[in-house]
């Protein structure tokens, strides 16, 4: 009996923690999609933006985009969205100036 507990606890646990990262993935993907838009707006819509990283810390979302505009160079933009203040999406360039 205390085998069979453990067993339903241990997979209860490995399922919450499954579900949570679905749900943290759709958010991020999300907002990806999100700063995706928002820089093809400002630079152009041929250029490329890949993701470097993402973490989350605080309910603050932050994914590091490597853009490459149109026109060439390379450059490390971010892009930051804070749960705790509604969610509002910004992609910030490397000098710390807003799109």
């Amino acid at each position: 009996m205390k085998t069979l507990s453990k067993v339903t606890l241990i997979t209860g646990i490995i399922g919450f923690s499954l579900f949570g990262n679905v749900a943290f993935a759709q958010d991020s993907s999300d907002q990806y999609n999100t700063c995706q838009a928002i820089v093809k707006q400002a630079l152009g819509e041929e250029s490329i933006v890949k993701v470097k990283s993402s973490k989350t810390r605080s309910g603050v979302t932050t994914i590091k985009l490597q853009v490459v505009p149109p026109t060439g160079g390379r450059s490390v933009m971010r892009c930051i969205s804070d749960a705790n203040t509604g969610g509002e999406v910004s992609v910030i360039d490397k000098n710390g100036n807003k799109l």
